[in-house]
């Protein structure tokens, strides 16, 4: 995972930036749900659906969310 996404998913669960004491259970969240914490780490709060949706229709993919 990219980190600088880790450290935000690390952020909204109340981490500090390099605390690891949680990455083994962000490792096993879905893709939507690390989206959905990203986004409101950056104050997009409810807009996962909505951000996920238009990247589908604009690239013309599915986006899946697990790997």
């Amino acid at each position: 995972m990219d980190k600088e996404i880790l450290q935000q998913v690390r952020q909204n669960l109340g981490l500090s930036l390099n605390d690891t004491s949680e990455d083994a259970r962000i490792a096993r969240m879905g893709r939507h749900e690390i989206l959905n914490r990203v986004l409101t780490w950056n104050n997009l709060i409810d807009y996962g659906a909505t951000i996920r949706g238009i990247v589908e229709r604009v690239y013309d993919v599915e986006l899946k969310d697990r790997q």
